[in-house]
């Protein structure tokens, strides 16, 4: 459940989700509309930019293309909310660990 917001600012949250698995299985589209729907009720919405980049994983770099999915929190409130989305993620899309931001600006100024 999200709260409302005491002013017109945001916390941008985002979290960075991989179209592939390592072993080249693409993400399941399913989990991903999953994750879409939850971003909504979570923020109202959400925009999605491409991400690329590589790890290093055992000793084998890694090159992935992701998309970085940002949300828009109405308040510090919903960061644990968040940070729950981003836990059922990283089990729905079968993810070791999950790259994520939160920035903004305290809701009282």
């Amino acid at each position: 459940m999200t709260t409302q917001p005491s002013s017109g600012l945001r916390i941008a949250a985002s979290v960075i989700i991989p179209r592939r698995h390592n072993d080249g299985r693409a993400v399941s589209r399913r989990s991903i509309k999953a994750l879409r729907g939850r971003l909504v009720a979570l923020s109202g919405g959400y925009s999605v930019q491409p991400v690329r980049g590589g790890w290093l994983h055992e000793g084998r770099v890694f090159h992935d293309d992701s998309a970085r999915y940002e949300a828009w929190l109405r308040s510090w409130r919903d960061v644990p909310a968040f940070l729950d989305l981003v836990d059922w993620g990283r089990e729905a899309l079968e993810q070791v660990t999950m790259g994520i931001i939160i920035a903004g600006i305290p809701e009282e100024v």
